[in-house]
């Protein structure tokens, strides 16, 4: 059965992969701690010439007359979900098209999106469907890095890039609105790049000052969220891969690009997705 996923429920695209599965688990675990739904979508492609017109073409889409393989991806990670996760609300969502076009609508009514990465960390490669999602999602979108059959390190520390510009402020949001629910310490970096003194005058503190800033109203927020402050000398994507190997996830912003053209991510958030080894929270900046 088909059912349409909440406003406020927490979407996970599931295609049987191993990877797809993990993410699975870890949304589970999301929409645990947000005390929010679950909605597992697969993306089925249909050819159009199996359907005579439109009429049966709707009643076909609109049945359980699908595929057994999809079913079977769906029922396989509705178990998955059971098995962490027993009380939680699960929406299913078998719909036709691409993987990347059906999650990227569903975005439209998601709190957060989580998809599967099936690259190794350091892979030069990222999926197409993984890069569309991201780039064009209209929600908050986590790519699930890690080792597969870990448990998820709760006790270790959300960490959340900051630049103390405005791309940065949805990406604090909710990295203060996920310690909150995961009851997980914060750890706020800002990379300070080589030379950056010469260009802008001042030093570290400078630089501290205006990461302070950029967490203040966040923190009177959520005042019982533990924050730790960094700034950090070095390039962005070195620096960032370091701190997440600690992490049990990292958070960052990224420009919106959802125009048809928008194909690539911006350079800073497709490395990190190449190379951290920990679930990757993407934020569109607001638009």
């Amino acid at each position: 059965m088909s059912v349409r996923a909440d406003r406020q429920a927490v979407v996970v695209g599931a295609d049987g992969s191993t990877s797809a599965l993990n993410a699975v688990r870890w949304a589970a675990y999301l929409a645990h701690s947000l005390r929010a739904p679950l909605s597992i979508t697969h993306a089925e492609p249909i050819s159009e010439n199996r359907f005579d017109d439109e009429k049966s073409r709707a009643n076909q889409l609109g049945s359980p007359d699908w595929p057994e393989s999809a079913q079977t991806i769906i029922d396989q990670a509705v178990g998955v979900v059971h098995t962490c996760a027993d009380h939680l609300r699960v929406l299913t969502d078998l719909c036709p098209g691409p993987a990347d076009a059906a999650l990227i609508d569903r975005s439209r009514r998601a709190r957060f999106l989580v998809v599967g990465l099936h690259t190794a960390p350091g892979s030069n490669l990222l999926g197409r469907t993984t890069i569309h999602v991201v780039t064009r999602a209209h929600c908050p979108v986590v790519v699930w890095r890690g080792a597969a059959g870990h448990p998820i390190p709760r006790d270790h520390p959300i960490v959340v890039a900051v630049d103390g510009t405005t791309l940065s402020e949805p990406a604090i949001a909710h990295a203060f609105e996920l310690a909150a629910a995961f009851d997980a310490p914060l750890r706020a970096i800002h990379v300070r790049a080589p030379g950056i003194d010469l260009l802008r005058g001042g030093g570290e503190a400078q630089e501290g000052a205006v990461l302070s800033e950029s967490l203040a109203g966040m923190r009177e927020k959520y005042p019982d969220v533990a924050v730790s402050e960094s700034v950090l000398p070095g390039a962005a994507v070195p620096v960032l891969t370091t701190a997440a190997t600690d992490a049990q996830l990292l958070v960052v912003g990224s420009r919106a690009r959802r125009s048809a053209a928008a194909v690539l991510l911006g350079s800073t958030s497709r490395d990190l997705l190449h190379r951290t080894p920990c679930p990757v929270l993407v934020c569109p900046e607001r638009q």
